[in-house]
């Protein structure tokens, strides 16, 4: 998404440098019709960048574009109003027609879209920023992942080298989506890792042994809110309501008819998620002391 939005970026700078010198020309009365040929040669392509953008029919990696693109979505549907207009202009020039009625309306529409365009670059340069920082506070959170440090905080639950690696790559797809906004996927990689640990504490802890054939998520996330696993049932509820009809929301029929559930539940269920872990370490780290 950041490369994409970079792209726009700069050609939206592009176009607003030559309706600045379009303005200011006009401003001093003079008619550069270079800078204006220039401009309404352009209108097309720019119409296209901003539909593509706003439309999303860019290979965008966000799942959750709506929520994304909202952060633009006036400014960018006025440019997009105002382009038709501007190109019905370049017509009447390329013919010859430089009168000033022409080049009145040119300026007005060139004023509304470097207003719109100024806001458009100024949010988007913001957004390519937090991104970028996201990106490098992602690389700390990885440096976290070692497998040394991964084994220390979860040594209870690893038993060999594989889990250990296996554990590691899944957490780093957790913190890949959550970067990317694919909220269905961190949900997913979230009740991967939770049951997973759940699983090895239980057995652990000889709690309710299931039967090999039932041995499902659902099964021992209830043997958790019965047995209260680190005291509290509600997390476990949470895990239950939320994880559980997630493996239903898997199928693409029920994501595309509720687009933002995703979201939501992932807001609801990633403080769960933080806390479950901090007790599966502390519950490790208790149980291995001598």
């Amino acid at each position: 998404m950041i490369k994409n939005l970079k792209r726009s970026v700069k050609r939206a700078e592009k176009y607003l440098e030559f309706i600045n010198k379009f303005i200011k020309d006009y401003e001093n009365t003079l008619k550069n019709h270079q800078i204006l040929d220039w401009l309404i040669s352009n209108s097309d392509l720019m119409q296209q960048e901003m539909e593509t953008f706003y439309y999303g029919k860019d290979s965008f990696e966000s799942n959750n574009w709506k929520i994304y693109k909202d952060k633009y979505n006036h400014d960018i549907k006025q440019i997009i109003k105002k382009f038709p207009d501007l190109i019905e202009l370049s017509k009447k020039f390329k013919k010859g027609s430089y009168y000033d009625s022409n080049y009145n309306e040119a300026f007005k529409l060139s004023k509304i879209i470097r207003k719109h365009l100024l806001k458009y670059i100024q949010r988007a340069k913001e957004e390519i920023e937090d991104k970028e920082l996201e990106s490098i506070k992602l690389k700390e959170k990885f440096k976290e992942l070692n497998p040394d440090l991964i084994l220390q905080k979860y040594a209870l639950y690893l038993h060999n080298s594989l889990e250990t690696r296996t554990f590691i790559k899944n957490y780093k797809s957790l913190l890949r989506f959550e970067q990317m906004e694919e909220y269905k996927y961190c949900m997913i990689a979230m009740g991967s890792i939770i049951e997973f640990l759940l699983k090895r504490y239980c057995e652990f802890k000889n709690i309710n042994p299931i039967p090999p054939k039932d041995k499902r998520f659902v099964k021992y996330v209830e043997l958790a809110i019965q047995n209260k696993i680190f005291g509290d049932k509600k997390y476990w509820e949470l895990v239950q309501s939320h994880l559980r009809d997630l493996r239903n929301y898997v199928h693409i029929q029920k994501e595309v008819s509720n687009p933002e559930l995703d979201y939501n539940w992932y807001k609801i269920i990633h403080p769960v998620f933080e806390k479950l872990i901090k007790e599966f370490q502390i519950a490790s780290a208790e149980e291995l002391t001598p």
